[in-house]
């Protein structure tokens, strides 16, 4: 089995051990990691070991917050980084996407995602960042599966223009692959938006009790042609 070196600079986040887990849970490759909380400790193990990936968990994720470690990029320090966050600033955004062999992951992820995501970057291969950045948010909404389902109440944990997260706190009768119909309301704004979109994945966290849903919006023709396609 292939042994990797992942250090992982972290807040004091609740899901910090999480992390380490889902690594020593690969069948595929041997992670090894080192977990600190401060970023010049995390430079001098980059500086002193040999580092194949640099894991950032943090919170909120701003370009300020690369700065320390980054530097060493410039010295000629190269490694692969990955950075996990609930949501981040533009400048963040268009920075990372920019930097050869980087990418970004947001919350909730599968564990799955972490590990392919690593394995991808590690090995050298691209990893399809997101289209669209995604934003923290907390907006309650309403879902039923297209065209005439029941709506449930749920809320929007984070939404981008290609798509969104909704938690359900029960099982909304929907499958993957199929359309739904979103009723957001935007406080921001005092109104109602209606999204169509295709259902990607989900998942259900028994610690929570919610059903956690990934939607992938869609237009009127698209869903008009998969009703089409279904016949």
């Amino acid at each position: 089995m292939n042994a990797k070196n992942v250090l992982i600079l972290s807040e004091e986040l609740e899901d910090a051990d999480r992390i380490e887990e889902i690594y020593a849970s690969s069948e595929s490759i041997d992670y090894k990691t080192n977990m600190v909380f401060k970023a010049d400790e995390a430079v001098e193990l980059l500086k002193n070991k040999d580092t194949d990936l640099l894991v950032f968990n943090l919170r909120d994720f701003s370009k300020k917050k690369l700065n320390a470690v980054l530097n060493l990029r410039q010295l000629g320090v190269k490694f692969p980084l990955l950075s996990i966050s609930d949501t981040y600033d533009e400048d963040a955004y268009n920075f990372v996407r920019k930097l050869e062999n980087s990418v970004m992951l947001n919350r909730p992820f599968k564990d799955s995602q972490l590990l392919t995501m690593s394995e991808k970057i590690t090995n050298g291969v691209d990893v399809m960042q997101r289209r669209f950045p995604r934003f923290l948010t907390e907006e309650n909404a309403y879902l039923s599966l297209y065209p005439n389902g029941s709506p449930t109440e749920c809320s929007v944990k984070d939404i981008s223009k290609g798509g969104a997260c909704v938690i359900a706190p029960v099982d909304v009768g929907i499958k993957v692959g199929e359309i739904v119909r979103m009723k957001l309301f935007l406080e921001d704004v005092g109104k109602n938006h209606n999204f169509f979109g295709r259902v990607l994945w989900m998942d259900l966290i028994v610690d929570e009790g919610n059903y956690y849903i990934g939607i992938q919006f869609i237009s009127e023709a698209q869903i008009f042609k998969s009703l089409l396609s279904n016949r």
